[in-house]
């Protein structure tokens, strides 16, 4: 089966795709690099007042894409900081293999990127960022290692990495409002949770919370 991909597209005046490559370790592919010579678009053969990067979630359904999006999407509210030192203004999403109406966009990755492009342009929002984005710090730096960054798992069996990302969905999902999580050494347990469950049916895999408990 054919990937199906969107691309997170990052985009600023003096922003260095490069350069945030290089600080958050995200395989991000420069398209424009701000104040280099542009070799596309309409600034070509000048030097550029502008960057342009991208970085690509691949899935192989529209489900699985949707899974690796919305955790690509909160990892970002993570790095505000980094993207904003980086020179990013302004993130959206670009559909090339798939159209919009058949991928059914989760409403909680439109309010997050809402979230996200208000946070790079320090503007008031109304929305709040979902339940326990933050405290779930941890465990979205752990995926980010194995599915968005360059350090990420080569050679990886295609069915055991999307297996893998509807565990992390699961936990990502868990409300962990009255887990203190400081008291529990998360990683070993994740680790656990996600090597424990690998092989079993996805609805018969209980929520993290609840191994927490």
């Amino acid at each position: 089966m054919n990937n199906t991909f969107v691309d997170i597209v990052f985009e600023g005046d003096k922003f260095s795709p490069k350069f945030l490559k290089q600080i958050t370790g995200l395989r991000i592919l420069p398209l424009i690099e701000w104040d280099e010579v542009a070799t596309r678009g309409r600034y070509k053969g000048q030097k550029s007042p502008y960057g342009l990067g991208t970085l690509r979630i691949e899935g192989l359904t529209t489900d699985d894409l949707l899974i690796g999006l919305k955790s690509a999407i909160k990892y970002l509210l993570l790095e505000s900081g980094d993207l904003k030192k980086s020179g990013v203004q302004e993130i959206s999403l670009d559909f090339d293999n798939i159209t919009e109406d058949k991928i059914r966009l989760d409403e909680s990755i439109l309010k997050n990127l809402s979230l996200l492009n208000n946070a790079l342009n320090n503007t008031q929002s109304n929305n709040e960022p979902d339940k326990d984005y933050m405290s779930n710090s941890f465990i979205l730096q752990f995926y980010s290692s194995l599915f968005l960054k360059d350090s990420r798992i080569k050679g990886f069996e295609r069915n055991k990495e999307v297996k893998l990302k509807q565990l992390f969905s699961r936990v990502l999902e868990s409300d962990m409002t009255n887990i203190d999580v400081e008291k529990i050494d998360l990683g070993p347990t994740l680790m656990l949770y996600l090597f424990k469950y690998m092989d079993e049916d996805y609805d018969k895999v209980p929520a993290f919370a609840e191994v927490l408990k």
